[in-house]
């Protein structure tokens, strides 16, 4: 098995990852019973592309290339304007919503959230480790750097958004999670658009370290509750200014994009 995981390494992420989260998901799949306590099937299942960047590493390095992985992607090298980009963008796209919702009074897709602003950090950490940004450390620390090494940004970019839908398929057709409520069209296109944008944002920190991705991953899932948005009904509102933002990028700095980086 070693030898295979060796070989296949980035397929292999893809299988430990998606089978610790499809199997935990699969009862809710098939029960739709959404509760208290079957809910953290869903929380503990959003751990899998951490699972399968831990297990590929084990098999193909032992102890010693997994503290190695984890010494590279979570160290004390933080690049401060990556840490600020990664907090504002979530808000300011949000933002932008809000700007468009009441700028043509589309007030259908508001909706009254109880939040208060003074918690959005403790918030914001809590969805970093629980809620969504725990991922990215399969995504962009072990699966992004594996595909830019073959391939430029832009199709290593194009290649997780996929990778990453997909993933979520499961969760797309259980009852009460929130991806249920998305419109599919625009749910992975929004995902790719989110990746071109994730990839710039380690390019500026050469992937060396991924609590920037944590943050942003983290503050797309709520900062829309910060701005009384409903995020099911106003979905492709956000979807087109991230795409918009991506397209941006991809534009002005197409020889990062386009370009082999290794």
């Amino acid at each position: 098995m070693r030898d295979m995981v060796e070989k296949y390494q980035l397929f292999s992420f893809i299988f430990f990852s998606y089978l610790f989260s499809w199997s935990l998901w699969s009862y809710l799949l098939v029960t739709q019973e959404v509760n208290k306590i079957t809910q953290w099937l869903i929380i503990i299942g959003g751990f899998g592309p951490l699972i399968g960047a831990l297990l590929t590493n084990y098999f193909t390095g032992g102890k010693s290339k997994l503290k190695s992985w984890l010494k590279a992607i979570i160290n004390k090298k933080f690049n401060l304007k990556s840490i600020i980009l990664a907090f504002i963008y979530p808000l300011a796209v949000a933002f932008m919503v809000y700007i468009i919702i009441n700028a043509f009074d589309f007030n259908h897709l508001l909706r009254e959230v109880n939040t208060n602003w003074y918690l959005y950090p403790l918030n914001l950490l809590t969805i970093m480790i629980f809620g969504g940004g725990q991922e990215e450390l399969g995504w962009r620390g072990f699966a992004l750097p594996k595909l830019i090494k073959q391939f430029n940004p832009f199709i290593s970019s194009i290649f997780v958004g996929f990778m990453w839908y997909v993933w979520h398929l499961p969760l797309i057709f259980i009852k009460s999670t929130p991806q249920a409520k998305l419109p599919i069209g625009w749910y992975i296109i929004n995902i790719i658009a989110l990746s071109i944008i994730l990839t710039f944002l380690q390019s500026i920190i050469k992937n060396s370290n991924i609590i920037p991705a944590v943050i942003l991953h983290g503050g797309v899932n709520i900062s829309q509750n910060y701005f009384n948005i409903n995020a099911a009904k106003a979905y492709y509102l956000f979807s087109l200014v991230n795409i918009f933002m991506a397209l941006i990028l991809v534009i002005k700095k197409k020889n990062f994009f386009f370009n082999k980086q290794y």
